[in-house]
């Protein structure tokens, strides 16, 4: 589990953030939270991008690939001969060299580089008093995989690793122009070794800096409107990475890349995703009110089995919805999902509809959530306690210097309580009584 503790973020005056499987911030406007948010988002995208410095660490060493009967590049060419075309499966075995000292001074350099996006793409202020801590876990060698599955194919290995707790594992090719009892199987056992080390290499600080796939739905500010992402294309570069000269957010910068993303698979597959049947979509359409119409990867339509209804006449809630429609497939293949106050515009009713689809995302990924809600903060309590889910809820605070600071809100007998939600609760009872008079609110409750 990740660890983040920034001061002077913006209107932040510290923060200690510990991202677990769902987290809640709640806050009144004009807090920061988008900007938390935002920080969190740029770290994460750019884990990737140390790979690299991370390889040079040489952090995996003594791989060897074993059977029952041989090991090594024997273990191969015996696996090959008895299973051509077919698969091989082998024990991976390897050491992690200790890199405590690489990597304390390595985090302390991507810090400051760190510093330095923020303060350029999110804050526009290149010389912010930005600071950021960064602290992690101890990474738990069981889930980094322990067994490698080998099919042989004509041309190129079709690699499967995967860890006795993870069954799912990481599927990669090695290609060979001929594979064949004359192939060079040291040289090709070599290559297999050095791929696995970099994959092993990737996974290790990814777990330990909680990488997840990132998929970030903006507040209602940024609102679904085609021409807006339309016009974005430009601001990227054709490997989807953000350029820092442009007015965008991050938040909705973010947002655009899945968007062009998902705009690149239909110009490739077609508008499959209108014959998409999954229990999220399912429920999706439900909470939508209809199944979608596409075309050209934008929602037209909606159709409710008696009419179709045409998105000049969505309602405010059907468009707050379009964007969770049109990345469907994301929700599933996103680990973390980030959704800045889902409930606005929403009635009552529709917030109970929308735990329940938080409920579901949940099956499948982690969540952060914000929210200024006191009714829908109730709602997504209930549902931590009912479901056991290893949240963290906190509430973004004004001192007396007007500067933000956030504060860990523990579950109480009832959920959480929000103290500036309980303050201005207490106002609203104040309020009615002054207006409907004590009297005859007393004698209302006791009907």
């Amino acid at each position: 589990m990740v660890k983040f503790l920034f001061e002077n973020l913006g209107q932040i005056k510290r923060v200690e953030l510990d991202i677990t499987d769902f987290v809640l911030i709640v806050g009144d406007n004009s807090l920061g939270k988008t900007i938390l948010l935002e920080a969190y988002a740029l770290f994460n995208k750019n884990l990737n991008k140390f790979m690299d410095e991370f390889h040079k660490l040489d952090l995996i060493n003594n791989i060897i690939l074993s059977t029952e009967e041989s090991k090594g590049s024997v273990a191969l060419i015996k696996a090959f001969e008895e299973n051509k075309g077919g698969r091989g499966s082998f024990k991976l075995n390897y050491s992690i060299r200790e890199v405590h000292e690489d990597i304390h001074t390595f985090i302390n350099s991507m810090e400051q580089r760190f510093v330095n996006q923020i303060n350029n793409l999110i804050l526009n202020r290149p010389d912010a008093p930005t600071a950021v801590k960064i602290s992690f876990d101890h990474v738990d060698l069981s889930n980094l995989p322990d067994n490698i599955e080998i099919q042989f194919l004509e041309d190129h290995l079709l690699v499967h690793l995967f860890s006795v707790q993870n069954k799912g594992g990481h599927i990669f090719p090695i290609p060979f122009y001929v594979l064949d009892k004359n192939s060079d199987f040291e040289q090709i056992y070599n290559a297999l070794c050095n791929r696995i080390s970099k994959i092993l290499t990737q996974l290790y600080f990814q777990q330990m800096f909680g990488y997840k796939d990132l998929l970030f739905f903006p507040s209602e500010r940024n609102t679904y409107v085609t021409d807006i992402y339309n016009s974005s294309a430009d601001l990227f570069q054709e490997n989807y990475t953000f350029e820092s000269e442009t007015n965008i957010r991050i938040s909705q910068a973010l947002f655009n890349e899945k968007y062009l993303r998902y705009k690149d698979y239909l110009n490739i597959y077609g508008n499959e995703l209108s014959n998409y049947n999954d229990e999220l979509y399912n429920l999706l359409c439900k909470f939508i009110g209809g199944i979608p119409k596409f075309k050209d990867g934008e929602i037209t339509a909606l159709s409710n089995g008696e009419q179709l209804i045409s998105s000049r006449l969505f309602s405010t809630k059907q468009n707050r919805m379009l964007p969770y429609l049109m990345l469907c497939h994301y929700l599933h293949s996103s680990t973390r999902v980030i959704i800045e106050e889902p409930e606005a515009h929403m009635s009552l009713r529709s917030m109970f509809e929308l735990v329940e689809l938080i409920e579901e995302i949940l099956k499948t990924s982690n969540l952060i959530i914000t929210s200024h809600s006191d009714v829908f903060v109730t709602l997504l309590g209930a549902m931590i306690k009912r479901l056991e889910i290893n949240a963290k809820v906190y509430e973004l605070l004004q001192d007396e210097d007007q500067r933000s600071f956030l504060k860990e809100v523990p579950m109480g007998e009832y959920g959480y309580e929000i103290s500036f939600m309980s303050e201005y609760i207490q106002k609203l009872n104040e309020v009615t009584l002054s207006a409907f008079g004590e009297d005859k609110v007393s004698e209302s409750d006791t009907v």
